[in-house]
C-alpha cells in the first residue's frame, strides 16, 4: 500500500523560510510527511531573473527565488506537476533554469521540457509501497506556449505538454445569419468551419437555444494516453495532473467542462490511479470513472498573487499607468487594475481561499479509500502570512464539505463528512 497527498496549486512567490520556520505551516506538513510522497501543481518558475519576461504571460508574471525548491521540498512536495500557463512567464530560460533547482532540491517533476517528448515524458518517483510516476498537461495554454516535437532539421520547442480542446457555441439559426452578416459587413474573416461562422477564436453553430460545448483535441489526448499506457509500464501507481481554467456555460466555474470530463475519463481508462486537476483557483466536485478517482479542481494551496515582487514593462503597458517613481507603487496600481480588469478579488471571495488536500491509500489494483482534508488559505494584511495555508477551522471546514458533497453529487459521488473531512472507502 502506498499513501499519496495531493494537492492542487503551489502559487508561491516568496520564500517559505520564515513560515516553515515559525510553524505556521505545520498544519499542512503534518498531511504530506504522513504520505509517502506529496504532489502538486508548481504554477511559478524559480530563478534570478536570468531570463527576460516573455511578451505573454498565463495572467501574471510569476517567479520566486531557487531557494523556494528546498523548501517545497522540505514541506514534504516530492514531486511537482510543470504543465500550466505560467511555465513560459520568462521564456525558456526560466523554464530550463527551474528544472534545475527542483533537480538540486531532490524533487521529480513532470510536464516542461525542450520539446514535446521530454514534457510529455512521465516523473518516476521511488517509495517503499510502490513506484509511483506522475504525467502533467495544460489545457490554459498562452500562446507560444505548448511543447513541440522536431521537424526534420528543425529542433523541437521547449515549452509544457499541451491537451487543447475545441470550444464551440449553439446559437439559434437567426443570430448565426445576423453572426454571418456582421463579419461580413465588418470584414472580418469568417474562417472555414462549414456548419457555422468562426470570428477570432470563437465558433458559432446553428441549433436550439444557446449551449456552450467543447472536445479534447485528438492528436493531444492520444498523446497523453499513450504517457499513461507507457508510464503504467514503469510503475505501480500513475497520476495524471490536468491544469484547466476553462469552463463551458457554467458561470461560476463549477463544472468541468466536456472535454475535461472526455479526456479525464479515457486516462482513467488508460490505467491511472487517480486525475486530479486545478487551474480556476476554485474547487470542482470529483467524481469515480471505473473505481478512478477524477477530482477535477482541488483549488489553490499557496496563493501569493498579490504579492508578486515585481511586474516587468509589458505588465505595465497591458494593466498599468505610464511608470512611477517608485516602482513598488506603481507595481500596486498594476496589481488593482489586473484584478479589476478580471472582473474579481481574489482575496473577497471566499471560493478562492478554500481548497483541500486529498489522500489516497491504496495500491497498484488502484485506490481504496480517499479523504480530502479542507484547508484555508490566508487572506490577511499580514505579508508574512498572507497567501499560506492552514487547515481549516470547524467552521471553514464545515462549509468547504458541504460545498464539495454538492459539487460531487452533481457528478454522482456521495461523499460522508468524519470529523471534519470528506472521507470515501471504495475497498477493504
Amino acid at each position: 500500500m502506498v499513501r499519496i497527498a495531493l494537492a492542487g496549486d503551489l502559487l508561491v512567490t516568496r520564500r517559505l523560510r520564515g513560515a516553515i520556520d515559525s510553524g505556521y505551516l505545520s498544519s499542512l506538513t503534518d498531511v504530506t510527511h504522513a504520505a509517502e510522497l506529496a504532489v502538486a501543481n508548481l504554477e511559478t518558475l524559480l530563478h534570478d531573473y536570468s531570463s527576460p519576461a516573455s511578451a505573454v504571460s498565463g495572467g501574471t508574471w510569476l517567479r520566486a527565488e531557487p531557494a523556494v525548491a528546498g523548501e517545497l521540498r522540505e514541506i514534504g512536495f516530492t514531486m511537482l506537476a510543470r504543465a500550466n500557463n505560467h511555465a513560459l512567464d520568462f521564456g525558456a530560460g526560466a523554464l530550463a533554469e527551474t528544472s534545475r533547482h527542483l533537480e538540486r532540491a531532490g524533487v521529480r517533476h513532470a510536464g516542461a521540457g525542450t520539446c514535446l517528448a521530454e514534457a510529455m515524458a512521465p516523473a518516476v518517483y521511488e517509495t517503499v509501497g510502490a513506484r509511483v510516476a506522475l504525467v502533467s498537461v495544460c489545457a490554459t495554454l498562452p500562446p507560444g506556449a505548448a511543447a513541440t516535437r522536431p521537424r526534420g532539421a528543425i529542433p523541437g520547442r521547449p515549452g509544457i505538454a499541451p491537451l487543447r480542446h475545441h470550444r464551440w457555441h449553439t446559437v439559434p439559426e437567426p443570430v448565426l445569419r445576423t453572426l454571418h452578416e456582421v463579419a461580413g459587413a465588418c470584414l472580418i474573416e469568417p474562417g472555414s468551419n462549414p456548419e457555422g461562422v468562426t470570428i477570432g477564436r470563437h465558433v458559432f453553430v446553428g441549433g436550439e437555444g444557446y449551449a456552450v460545448s467543447s472536445e479534447p483535441d485528438t492528436e493531444d489526448l492520444e498523446s497523453l494516453i499513450e504517457s499513461v499506457i507507457e508510464a503504467r509500464r514503469v510503475a505501480d501507481v500513475v497520476l495524471v495532473s490536468i491544469h484547466s481554467q476553462e469552463c463551458d456555460d457554467d458561470p461560476d466555474w463549477h463544472l468541468p467542462p466536456r472535454f475535461l470530463r472526455l479526456a479525464a475519463r479515457r486516462v482513467a481508462e488508460a490505467g491511472a490511479f487517480a486525475v486530479f486537476g486545478h487551474g480556476p483557483h476554485i474547487l470542482r466536485g470529483l467524481e469515480f470513472h471505473r473505481g478512478v478517482p477524477i477530482l477535477y479542481s482541488l483549488g489553490t494551496l499557496f496563493f501569493q498573487n498579490d504579492v508578486v515582487a515585481g511586474y516587468p514593462d509589458d505588465a505595465r503597458r497591458a494593466y498599468g499607468p505610464p511608470p512611477y517613481p517608485s516602482c513598488e507603487a506603481g507595481d500596486r496600481v498594476i496589481e488593482a487594475r489586473k484584478l479589476a480588469s478580471a472582473g474579481y478579488d481574489f482575496r473577497a471571495d471566499d471560493r478562492f481561499s478554500q481548497t483541500v488536500v486529498a489522500v489516497l491509500d491504496g495500491d497498484s489494483a488502484g485506490c481504496a479509500e480517499l479523504t480530502l482534508v479542507p484547508f484555508t488559505v490566508d487572506r490577511s494584511e499580514s505579508l508574512a502570512v498572507r497567501g499560506l495555508p492552514r487547515q481549516a477551522d470547524e467552521r471553514s471546514a464545515g462549509q468547504i464539505v458541504d460545498r464539495l458533497t454538492r459539487l460531487s453529487a452533481d457528478l454522482g459521488v456521495t461523499l460522508r463528512s468524519r470529523d471534519g473531512v470528506a472521507h470515501l472507502r471504495m475497498r477493504d
